[in-house]
């Protein structure tokens, strides 16, 4: 079994196509189509409450001398 993201992240719509999909715009290097079914898509809030959540964790190293 081979477990995916659904959702990776944020994408600008660009404007709607037909009822049910809309043009994105994707990275340049993601190889694929740039109009999804609405099924595909779901609705962005920011988190205003926690903005460090939406920033990338590091590990704290700790160094100490031997």
């Amino acid at each position: 079994m081979v477990l995916v993201k659904k959702y990776i992240r944020p994408l600008p719509i660009i404007k709607r196509v037909g009822k049910v999909a809309y043009k994105v715009k994707l990275p340049s290097w993601w190889k694929i189509h740039n109009v999804l079914h609405v099924s595909q898509l779901k609705p962005y809030h920011a988190d205003m409450e926690d903005a460090s959540r939406n920033q990338p964790s590091r590990p704290q190293l700790e160094l100490t001398k031997k």
